[in-house]
């Protein structure tokens, strides 16, 4: 439901002057009781005001917002580059926000987006615990959750991570490796969890217990590949292979066995996630596990258009395969 200062002036029994001026940060006439009534009714209603409606009325902005969680990953100005282009096919301009990790900051972003009065909203969660879908449902927003998935109930366009990085390791067994590490992004990530599931899945039905030592997380992050192996020498644990939970680990994850001597792939075989470029460049390649950005991103903003335009439901959800690319960093190469 879209709630609006009539709706707040009612139940926190004030008038829409008093809330008014709240909303525009104008506290003369206001007392301090009363403010903080106002201010607890629009948090609790998740409202938020419509800034171009105090102007001009508009059934549609022909904008789109993008939310993506961290822009120094190289995947996620892939998949930005191609919304973009693909909204402007469609007519629409696309804002964007990087939240930087932060989920206080994912909320605020969101708020903004909703200020400007986007027709609808692309967004990749930190994590799996926010307010997000909420936000948007209150204010009558489609959206559209890419790569990650917060709601488990609303419209997606995602991979299936634990299909993908089963495969992976069936492949590093098939290689005769059984001290295979799992070296995950954050927890509480929906990427993370899933990729361990398919690690696990592939591990169990192959009969090779899994060693304590051999799952760490951290970030999605070269610096965080580079620690979490040294956290493996440091643990005594050696692994013959190691599936990263995205391109960006691996490529950590191979420096740091260079550091210690070992050689890729014949000592220790790598294995990440995602397909950016920057894995195919370096040396070794490394092999990977390719999401399909562009079609993801064009189902994307199809789906969200169709929300908007009343022509799609809010509940549709797509899973791409992702697509086994073998490089230098694993051993057999077809």
């Amino acid at each position: 439901m879209k709630y609006t200062i009539s709706d707040i002036a009612r139940i926190a029994n004030v008038s829409t002057a008093s809330v008014s001026r709240v909303i525009n940060n104008k506290d003369r006439g206001v007392g301090a009781e009363t403010r903080e009534r106002i201010l607890k009714v629009i948090e609790e209603l998740g409202y938020v005001p419509n800034l171009q409606a105090r102007s001009i009325v508009m059934s549609e902005t022909k904008t789109l917002g993008l939310i993506v969680p961290d822009i120094t990953n190289p995947f996620f100005p892939q998949i930005v580059r191609s919304i973009v282009q693909h909204a402007a096919l469609e007519g629409y301009t696309v804002f964007l926000a990087d939240t930087g990790n932060d989920p206080q900051n994912e909320e605020n972003c969101v708020r903004m987006m909703l200020e400007k009065r986007v027709d609808g909203l692309i967004f990749a969660p930190n994590g799996q615990e926010n307010r997000v879908p909420l936000l948007c449902a209150q204010n009558n927003v489609p959206l559209v959750q890419i790569d990650r998935v917060a709601a488990t109930d609303g419209a997606c366009v995602t991979v299936d991570n634990r299909k993908g990085m089963c495969e992976a390791t069936r492949l590093l067994i098939a290689h005769e490796n059984k001290k295979i590490a799992f070296l995950g992004g954050p927890q509480g990530v929906s990427p993370t969890t899933q990729r361990y599931e398919g690690y696990r899945e592939a591990m169990d039905e192959a009969g090779i217990k899994i060693h304590k030592a051999a799952v760490l997380y951290g970030e999605f992050s070269i610096s965080s590949g580079i620690s979490m192996t040294r956290s493996l020498a440091a643990s005594g644990y050696r692994p013959t292979a190691i599936v990263a939970g995205n391109d960006l680990i691996a490529i950590g994850a191979v420096k740091a066995l260079r550091e210690m001597g070992l050689r890729v792939p014949e000592d220790c075989e790598v294995i990440g996630f995602d397909g950016i470029e920057m894995a195919e460049v370096i040396d070794p390649g490394i092999s990977t596990m390719r999401q399909p950005v562009t079609e993801m991103a064009e189902e994307a903003v199809k789906m969200l258009v169709g929300m908007v335009t009343g022509k799609i439901s809010g509940n549709r959800r797509i899973v791409f395969d992702p697509e086994l690319v073998l490089r230098q960093s694993t051993r057999f190469q077809r």
